[in-house]
């Protein structure tokens, strides 16, 4: 328990308590006096009397002590002032409590505690002061006891204000003043006599300031008294007085306000003489004043620690620990440390008391009132408090410094990285050399370690030849004369390469000196690329300048952006700057052709390009011209179409050229086929004379047996199957040899393949077998039937011809994608998927210089009058015309393969087509009549007799004169003509049209052996109503010719192989 009797004094005057408050305060301020003992311990009885003395301290204190205690019968507490005098007042020991009590008085704590006896035992622990000590608290007691005793006057408490006064007896040098608002004397107590040389008179009436000694004494007290009444503040001042008669002295006054507030109200001053003995006393008291002053309002927190508790605390530090001072006496230190500091910090508090080793100051984590982390520096000095070892610490927050040096070095971190890592070169020159350098502009320059450059001038760097204008310029940037510059230099590596360097510097000031800071980007790649860049583009300006081909660039607008000389020479015009200048009109003056313009727009944006698109156009001067045009789109990078860019390439006269040489192909062809028939007709001849040899056969059994023939039916239909193998071969064979137009159509190549191996099966020699080997969904393929068989037939007439012994013919075929076929390295092929068909024999093989000439016009191995050499030469063409390409491998002795590559495309075939079945149970008949025109008079005998047999009236002509002769006679009568195509004199194609002209209604059937598809397309536009091929199936043409008869013709031709089906005259 601390007590503070004169602060608690003050405090209730300055709350404005009730009389009974003031006057207990003050009562309790003189019994706390009562301890102001030099080093003594005493105790009282029951009755308040001395009952034990122990004295310490100097002798002639113990002395006068002692003789005041023997002397005096003391019936309450005792209070002891200068010249042993006593005041008396009543205050029971019972009214102390049981614990201890510490009496915080001015100088000297005292502990007061109950005595077993019954009274209380005081002791004063610190060392003796001096006796002035005590007169000051009678002093200070009197000047407060004076407040109390205007605020009992005011209340006209007569008893107690004298009871109060009593308390002030003998309080020697001190009287107090009653003020009037002007400062006059107009009272005091007791009588200024008490205080030497001062009559009472001389106070009364007079103003304060008239006791000064001098003009500015007197003038400070005024000013004093002003300040008190103005600011309603306590104040003091010590000056030198004269007394009416005698000599100067030192005083001391203290005024006070009213408590009331009131400026009209008195106010009270305690005068009191300062004596020589107190000087010496009030001066250490002024310097304890002082040094308390310093020690509460330090900036930093200052405490005493001593055996890990807390002694002593300032302001600073009862604000760290968030409580007042008196409330961290006797606590742990620990309390607001962190816990993970706590060890270290107690560690070194008692290694220091100890004597031992520990760090003069260090820092440490505290957690303040809120909870929140604080860094604080520590520096503890050793020192003895109350006779043991103790502590004194000074405590300073570092929290912000300790961020701020965080945050420095996080930046000086951060900058550090950027420029250790930075892709431009740094340094920094201070006195012409370069005292820093980062690793960037160490590998620019070709040196391993950045320590290589430093203390070396900059401008060492630079080349030879711009060394001196270097050095010129990093003087004026270090002086300051240039702030700061933007160069491009030409430096030297490690190794003496030229390198260039964009350079960055500017003036500064590191460490106090003035220094330059220089960035540094290499510039010799980008120089390197820039010049590879001009020279591109002057290459590609030549090319662009020199093409053949034009090469132009159009705008959406239609207009030519851009153009090289070759685009206007192929449009006609003098200069590409005519080209640009001449705006839409130019692209419009080409009149190109409607259609090819909507090709154009349709395909562009679906491929996004075009390739070798040829058109026709027409030139400035009105010529017409071919060309070929290969055109883009190009975007942006938002996929804004900007403009068009392209080729156009002048193929006029490659056109004419490819129309000849299509000229002269079509007719090596012809004579390439003349021959493959040659060659044919004497295989077919072989075939032929195998089956006239079975028909023969079986005639001539049957003419032996005369009228009965056993197994006739039997032979019969031996006889008519080797017709049927006669005509299906026939029929092939013109099929291949007959001249058509090239129709390209999607093709099966499985399904062709197999078409022609029956052909050849029966052209080339039996002990050469055929092999067919084809991958599973195979695609189709864009082609000419007739091309493509008459490519495997001369392939297959050289191969017969390579392997006169014997051997074997292999024909494969699989799908090649794009990608696979990229990597074969083929010439010629565009980017998309083929089919190949591998064509392979078992022959003698050629030589390299054979091989070299094997697709050349004319060029031919074989004897003279054997063979044109036109056989693979027409191959190639009919690869090439196709798309597609052709390779051979060969060497002697291991026969020859070649590879085909054909475009392939998606979707199902066109079915080729083939002779219609037509299926019936029974052969109709009917009664009309038929007339006949045939030049070969056994076939009209066999159609007469089986027409006849159904029931049919026939009527028979040889010539086509004969039946047109017949018709004119019986036309009425005739209801179906069977015309013959290929009669002598007047043809079937004459006769059909002059019959049409005398009955445009007439029915007619036009039958031959053999025909081109223009004839037979022919025939059927001048109105024949079909047409049937030979040799026919009699029920078959019975089916026929009821359609017919019944107005329900069919479509189509009959029953040939390979004609392409046309519609019937209706």
């Amino acid at each position: 328990m601390v007590v503070g009797p004169l602060h608690q004094l003050a405090s209730a005057l300055a709350a404005a308590c009730s009389p009974d408050e003031i006057y207990q305060a003050a009562l309790e301020t003189a019994r706390v006096l009562t301890g102001c003992l030099a080093s003594a311990f005493f105790t009282l009885d029951s009755q308040s009397r001395p009952d034990a003395v122990v004295l310490h301290g100097d002798a002639p204190f113990r002395d006068r002590l002692a003789e005041c205690l023997k002397g005096n019968d003391i019936s309450g507490p005792v209070l002891f002032k200068p010249g042993l005098s006593l005041i008396r007042f009543p205050y029971p020991a019972a009214a102390f409590p049981e614990e201890p009590v510490l009496l915080d008085l001015l100088i000297a704590p005292v502990v007061c505690r109950r005595h077993p006896n019954g009274g209380l035992a005081l002791v004063c622990e610190s060392i003796s002061p001096p006796p002035a000590s005590i007169r000051l608290g009678l002093e200070t007691l009197a000047a407060q006891t004076a407040l109390a005793l205007d605020r009992l006057h005011a209340e006209r408490d007569i008893e107690r204000v004298e009871n109060l006064c009593g308390l002030l007896v003998d309080a020697p040098n001190t009287v107090v003043l009653t003020l009037g608002p002007e400062g006059m004397v107009t009272g005091c107590r007791p009588s200024p006599d008490r205080i030497a040389s001062f009559p009472h008179r001389y106070l009364l009436g007079e103003p304060l300031d008239r006791i000064a000694d001098n003009p500015r004494d007197a003038e400070r007290l005024r000013e004093v008294f002003q300040e008190c009444r103005d600011r309603k503040t306590p104040k003091s001042h010590q000056f030198l007085c004269r007394p009416p008669r005698g000599n100067p002295f030192e005083a001391e006054v203290r005024l006070s306000p009213p408590l009331s507030g009131d400026a009209s109200a008195p106010h009270h001053a305690v005068l009191r003489e300062i004596r020589p003995d107190e000087k010496a006393w009030l001066a250490l008291r002024e310097t304890a004043e002082q040094y308390r002053m310093i020690f509460d309002n330090a900036s930093e927190a200052i405490f005493v620690a001593q055996d890990g508790e807390l002694r002593v605390t300032n302001r600073i530090a009862s604000k760290l620990g968030g409580v007042p001072s008196e409330q961290l006496f006797g606590r742990s230190f620990l309390d607001w440390i962190h816990p993970d500091d706590q060890e270290m910090v107690i560690n070194y508090h008692f290694k220091r008391l100890r004597g031992e080793r520990a760090p003069d100051e260090y820092d440490f984590r505290v957690i303040d009132k809120d909870g929140l982390i604080r860094w604080v520096n520590i520096r503890p000095v050793k020192i003895t408090w109350e006779g043991r070892p103790a502590t004194l610490n000074y405590l300073r927050d570092v929290t912000e410094p300790r961020q701020a040096a965080e945050s420095l070095r996080e930046s000086e971190e951060k900058y550090r990285l950027l420029v250790e890592n930075s892709l431009a070169g740094v340094c920094i020159i201070q006195e012409r050399r370069m005292v820093y350098v980062n690793p960037c502009l160490a590998d620019m320059l070709g040196y391993d370690r950045t320590d290589e450059l430093i203390g070396r001038p900059f401008w060492s760097l630079v080349h030879p030849e711009e060394q001196n204008e270097a050095r010129e310029i990093g003087l004026r940037l270090e002086t300051g004369e240039i702030q700061s510059g933007h160069y491009f230099i030409r430096g030297q590596t490690r190794d003496g390469q030229t390198a260039w360097f964009e350079l960055r510097a500017a003036h500064g000031a590191i460490g106090g000196r003035p220094a330059v800071v220089a960035n540094l980007i290499d510039l010799t790649g980008r120089r390197q690329a820039e010049r590879a860049r001009q020279l591109a583009e002057e290459k590609y300006r030549g090319i662009f300048e020199n093409a053949a081909e034009g090469i132009f660039q159009i705008g959406t607008d239609g207009r030519f952006i851009n153009a090289n000389p070759a685009l206007s020479r192929i449009l006609g015009y003098d200069s590409p700057v005519d080209v640009l200048e001449g705006g839409v009109e130019v692209l419009e003056g080409l009149q190109l052709d409607p259609a090819v313009i909507e090709e154009i727009v349709r395909l562009l944006p679906q491929r996004g390009a075009l390739q070798h698109f040829e058109s026709e156009i027409t030139r400035r001067d009105g010529t017409r011209a071919n060309v070929s045009l290969s055109i883009r789109g190009v975007r942006d990078e938002k996929d804004h179409l900007t403009h068009y860019e392209g080729f156009l390439q002048d193929i006029t006269e490659q056109k004419r050229i490819e129309d000849e040489q299509t000229s002269l192909q079509a007719q090596l062809q012809h004579a390439q086929k003349m021959e493959a028939v040659g060659t044919l007709a004497s295989g077919i001849a072989h075939d032929f004379n195998n089956i006239l040899q079975v028909i023969s056969g079986f005639i001539q059994i049957m003419m032996a047996y005369g009228d009965e023939i056993p197994k006739q039916t039997l032979y019969l239909k031996e006889m008519d199957r080797a017709v049927r193998r006669a005509a299906d071969l026939v029929v092939r064979l013109l099929t291949f040899s007959r001249k058509v137009k090239a129709e390209m159509r999607q093709l099966d190549l499985s399904h062709l393949v197999f078409r022609m191996v029956r052909v050849l099966e029966r052209t080339i020699p039996k002990m050469i077998d055929i092999d067919l080997r084809f991958a599973p969904n195979l695609d189709q393929i864009m082609g000419d039937p007739n091309q493509i068989e008459q490519l495997l037939m001369n392939l297959a007439s050289n191969a017969k011809d390579a392997m006169p012994d014997g051997g074997r013919i292999t024909i494969e075929a699989e799908n090649i994608p794009w990608e696979t076929a990229e990597g074969l390295c083929v010439s010629g092929l565009n980017p998309r998927d083929y089919v190949l068909l591998s064509f392979s024999d078992t022959g003698h093989g050629m030589d390299p210089e054979t091989l070299k000439h094997a697709f050349e016009p004319f060029f031919t191995t074989k004897r003279t009058g054997a063979g044109t050499g036109l056989g693979l030469s027409t191959v190639y063409g009919i690869v090439n015309g196709h798309g597609g390409n052709i390779t051979c491998l060969s060497e002697p002795g291991q026969g020859a393969v070649f590879s085909i590559y054909l475009p392939s495309v998606k979707g199902r075939a066109d079915v080729l087509p083939d002779v219609p079945s037509i299926h019936c149970d029974a052969s109709p008949g009917g009664d009309e009549t038929i007339l006949l025109a045939d030049d070969e008079p056994a076939i009209l005998s066999a159609a007469q007799e089986m027409l006849q047999l159904r029931g049919y009236r026939t009527i028979l002509a040889k010539s086509g004169e004969k039946a047109l002769e017949l018709f004119q006679g019986h036309g009425r009568d005739i209801d179906l003509v069977i015309l013959d195509l290929g009669m002598p004199g007047m043809g079937g194609r004459q006769c059909l049209r002059e019959i049409l002209k005398l009955d445009p209604t007439a029915k007619v059937i036009i039958a031959s052996g053999y025909s081109s598809d223009e004839q037979i397309q022919s025939v059927l536009e001048f109105g024949a109503m079909t047409y049937v091929s030979k040799p026919y199936r009699y029920r078959e043409l019975l089916k026929i010719i009821r359609q017919i008869l019944d107005d329900d013709p069919p479509s189509g031709v009959y029953p040939g192989n390979d004609t392409p089906s046309t519609p019937s005259r209706a």
